[in-house]
């Protein structure tokens, strides 16, 4: 990870001057707007202050570095000093852990309703139908994200939608060169930029699979493989730690795109999930005389 030994701030400070007018623009809207930067790409930035990306490039160059990237990582670097940043950011230290758990409840609350409120109804439709009518299903996700696509495999194999998850950068790229146009391969990543997984839809998409991608980035390189979009809640602390509003926000969807599903055939999958509950209860601890949660048919 790129390291620079002077504030960020106090770099833009000593070149400022020097800088040339469209530059200062830049940089302004930087001073101004610090903490949206690190979810900008560089088009975006360029876009908010009316100029070309080519200036932005030469900005960063200006004021010592390679590239709009390492600029990124610099200022994500210094906004981190003045708050933890493996935590929600509005949780500062020295918070007790009650203040802690109610702003908490608060930012998981708030993230669920940012992703519903830009949920678009259509492509989750088209979502649902893609997983009820698919031969094979991939999810495919590192990370945080493959957290996430182990949680949807667990749902919907025990309503008897069977699929595969996979966590590896090799096998979602050999998984994916298997599908064809009757499958379907589900990338989750929250930054949409994770490689692996963008490639293995890239591959996915190339066989004629349907594509459906769940990310925080509707500018990133998974959105452009994607057959079907997902848009979760977008605000991100892209270097330190892992990002809790995402995964709540990726766990919503996955649940909407499961519940959408029962919705579809509730007699059917009702009895996948009565079979599978009955397959896991010697799974599980019980006192002697409990029964299990779904009875067995007495004429059986």
């Amino acid at each position: 990870m790129y390291k620079n030994n002077i504030d960020f701030f106090k770099k833009l400070e000593q070149k400022y001057s020097d800088l040339r007018l469209s530059e200062k623009r830049v940089a302004d809207y930087i001073l101004k707007n610090s903490e949206d930067i690190i979810n900008l790409s560089i088009t975006k930035l360029a876009q908010k202050c009316s100029t070309s990306e080519a200036t932005v490039n030469r900005l960063c160059h200006s004021i010592g570095f390679s590239g709009y990237g390492q600029m990124k990582i610099s200022l994500t670097q210094n906004l981190a000093q003045s708050t933890l940043k493996t935590i929600p950011g509005d949780i500062k230290e020295g918070d007790s852990i009650i203040s802690a758990a109610e702003k908490l409840k608060y930012c998981l609350n708030s993230a669920i309703d940012c992703t519903f409120k830009i949920l678009n109804i259509s492509e989750l439709s088209r979502a649902i139908d893609s997983i009820f009518n698919a031969e094979k299903i991939y999810f495919y996700g590192i990370g945080g994200s493959g957290y996430v696509a182990e949680i949807a495999h667990h749902l919907f194999i025990k309503a008897g939608i069977f699929n595969t998850t996979c966590d590896h950068g090799y096998m979602q790229a050999v998984t994916a060169a298997l599908l064809t146009r009757r499958d379907l391969a589900v990338g989750i990543s929250h930054s949409g930029n994770t490689k692996d997984v963008v490639r293995a839809l890239e591959i996915a998409k190339e066989k004629g699979a349907t594509t459906i991608a769940i990310t925080g980035n509707e500018e990133s390189a998974i959105v452009r493989k994607a057959d079907i979009k997902l848009l979760t809640f977008s605000k991100e602390e892209p270097i330190y730690g892992d990002f809790m509003e995402g995964k709540v926000s990726q766990l919503f969807i996955i649940d909407l795109l499961y519940i959408g599903i029962l919705l579809k055939n509730i007699p059917k999958f009702n009895n996948y999930l009565e079979e599978t509950a009955k397959a896991i209860w010697d799974k599980s601890y019980h006192e002697k005389d409990s029964v299990p949660p779904i009875a067995s048919n007495p004429k059986e």
